[in-house]
């Protein structure tokens, strides 16, 4: 008789998963115990691998729905090491193949079936899996993808969800009693709302969930700047003070360029696009053998791959949601993000995030036209062929097209079918154009647009960002400090010298308030969406007497010196203006060295070290470069 392993003992044999914390722990104890299981977290923390782990220990059958096939081929070898013996279905294996494994499932010659999502919505497929005597678990890895506003929702789980009811109401007719399978629902980065969006649609009772706590202790930065030069400036700047690995994610492949020409004259760098093969697994390995350096992409999911510790994103992420994921990208326990910087210029960024949005999540008008322009074709079915033909005519993105194709797929108005040549394809058949289209195909839209502004106002609002995340995802109800080095000024090196301390050591002045906040801090160097924009001044500065001359560290402004007189008034309104003391607008030092250097621009004022890498140039720039214009 085969011995029964404990989760532990598989975690540790399978997986090399030695030690789980305390939220792994409720994983387990909570796929054990409720029937109905909803869990929500990065791919860092294993959710899969603690699920079966703790079914194979209760010597469970399960069916698993997972998208990836790689996935599903590499879990399936390590469960042999203990003796689970598991299978695999996917749209590449024959009628025959998949019947064959359908029936040693069935005759429980295997523990666990995995199964792709477009398989399982195969309505004789599921059925022949589910009518089984004993009962059995379904696993839904992905289940992200059943949310309609999430970036990662797919038309296919849709149909998913209504073959898994269909099975489960089929069943309750024929045994003439109530059926009910076991569910687990693993998703990645879902947040409490969409997780009760879910219950609600599918009508899941006694449903417990469980979320887990994103990137705790992670060091989260957020950077707003002016342009490209700026975004890459501060991108040397971060990887110049960090000894680590780093991954870069830029844009597009001439940005990529740009900045691996910059990088690499301070520390070994590697360009993906130097490794055009394999997707850049030639990339990743070079980078596996180093201690230290720096790797540029243009793809989120080589966080996943490589063993970066800090990761730089310089580009706005399109939801708070993505966000998440992409702090949770990491694939072990051993690889953990410990900072993330994202660097975005102010205005293009939303808009580039906007475009990026309405491709994803089309319009009803998109839809709309994409059915008239199938209206005028004599043929009803058609490929991917004329999805680029389509594009083009309307003009609409591919993207836009594809997605919205899909949309139409899942609601009748079109049929989809999907095969295998050189990689997954789908033909479409027109059913039924004549259908009204759903209101809430633009509602959908407006919240997606509605998580990119939340994310905008939560980089541009002070707190710590890391527990800001929790609270939008539902894991805290209020976002406190978390002590990191953005808040607490850990860090070493020039570029960190342009914050401001914290308040936590900053004296209190006479009204028992503390000279300068960390709000004040943040606002002033890092995020220009709130009280940056100020108008220019209009005030104009008189002559001060000389017995009125400010004293700071010990030394006496020369107000006998009228560009220290000038310099020094404007210090104090500016600082009067934005609350804050004035030497945190400029020291005695930096003034001296404006006298010396006499800047006409803001080009030239950038130059100068206290200047360099902030937003002062941008607040106050024009009213000290007047000075030297001499029209103050």
């Amino acid at each position: 008789m085969q011995q029964i392993l404990s989760a532990r003992n598989i975690l540790n044999k399978c997986f090399n998963i030695k030690d789980i914390n305390v939220a792994q722990r409720t994983v387990l104890d909570g796929t054990g115990s409720f029937s109905q299981f909803i869990i929500s977290g990065p791919k860092n923390q294993n959710i899969e691998r603690l699920v079966l782990a703790q079914l194979a220990s209760k010597v469970t059958q399960a069916l698993i729905i997972i998208n990836s096939i790689d996935e599903m081929m590499h879990i399936c070898k390590q469960f042999a090491v203990v003796g689970v013996f598991t299978t695999y279905i996917h749209g590449q294996l024959s009628t025959d193949e998949v019947k064959q494994r359908v029936d040693g499932f069935r005759a429980k010659d295997f523990r666990f079936l995995f199964i792709t999502p477009d398989q399982a919505s195969k309505d004789s497929v599921l059925m022949s899996i589910m009518d089984l005597d004993n009962k059995i678990t379904v696993v839904i890895v992905n289940a992200e993808k059943f949310a309609k506003d999430h970036l990662h929702y797919s038309p296919v789980y849709d149909l998913l969800y209504l073959q898994l009811n269909s099975v489960q109401s089929e069943l309750t007719k024929t045994r003439k009693v109530s059926f009910v399978f076991n569910r687990v629902y693993i998703g990645y980065a879902l947040s409490k709302k969409q997780i009760t969006a879910i219950v609600q649609k599918q009508r899941i009772h006694n449903v417990e969930h469980f979320i887990f706590n994103y990137s705790p202790g992670i060091v989260l930065e957020s950077i707003c700047v002016k342009n490209t030069s700026a975004i890459l400036r501060e991108c040397a700047n971060v990887c110049a003070n960090t000894r680590k690995k780093c991954i870069v994610i830029v844009k597009d492949k001439k940005q990529s360029e740009l900045f691996f020409n910059e990088m690499n004259k301070q520390n070994k760098t590697i360009n993906v696009f130097d490794y055009p093969e394999n997707n850049g697994i030639e990339a990743i390995k070079q980078f596996d053998k180093l201690k230290t350096g720096i790797f540029i992409s243009n793809k989120h999911s080589h966080i996943t791959e490589t063993n970066a510790d800090t990761v730089i994103i310089c580009q706005l992420p399109l939801s708070v949601t993505h966000l998440c994921t992409l702090l949770g990208a990491t694939s072990n326990l051993d690889n953990v993000i410990n900072s993330c910087h994202i660097i975005y210029p102010e205005f293009t960024a939303f808009n580039q995030a906007t475009y990026e949005l309405n491709s994803k999540f089309p319009t009803i008008e998109d839809h709309q036209e994409i059915i008239d322009y199938l209206k005028k074709l004599d043929h009803t079915k058609f490929d991917k062929n004329l999805v680029f033909k389509m594009s083009n005519e309307i003009p609409m993105v591919a993207k836009t097209v594809f997605r919205a194709l899909e949309n139409l797929a899942s609601m009748l108005f079109l049929s989809k079918q999907v095969f295998f040549k050189k990689g997954f394809q789908a033909n479409f058949e027109v059913l039924n154009l004549n259908r009204t289209l759903p209101p809430e195909i633009d509602s959908i839209n407006v919240e997606v647009s509605k998580q990119l502004t939340e994310l905008v106002e939560m980089l541009s609002t002070h707190g710590c960002k890391t527990d800001l995340l929790n609270k939008h995802i539902g894991v805290v109800s209020e976002a406190k400090c978390g002590k990191c080095s953005v808040c607490h000024h850990i860090k070493a090196g020039g570029h960190w010298n342009n914050r401001i301390p914290s308040m936590i050591n900053s004296p209190i002045n006479s009204e028992g308030t503390h000279n300068i906040t960390n709000e004040r801090s943040h606002e002033m160097y890092r995020n220009p969406y709130q009280s940056l924009s100020l108008s220019k001044s209009t005030t104009t500065y008189e002559p001060a007497e000389l017995n009125d001359a400010p004293i700071f560290n010990n030394q006496r402004v020369d107000l006998g010196n009228p560009l220290e007189s000038k310099l020094s008034l404007i210090r104090t309104k500016v600082a009067e203006r934005l609350k804050i003391p004035e030497l945190t607008v400029f020291s005695n030092k930096t003034m001296h060295e404006l006298i010396e250097k006499k800047p006409k621009t803001i080009r030239d004022l950038n130059s100068i070290k206290e200047f360099y890498g902030s937003q002062r140039g941008q607040i106050f720039g024009n009213e000290i470069v007047m000075v030297f214009r001499d029209k103050l």
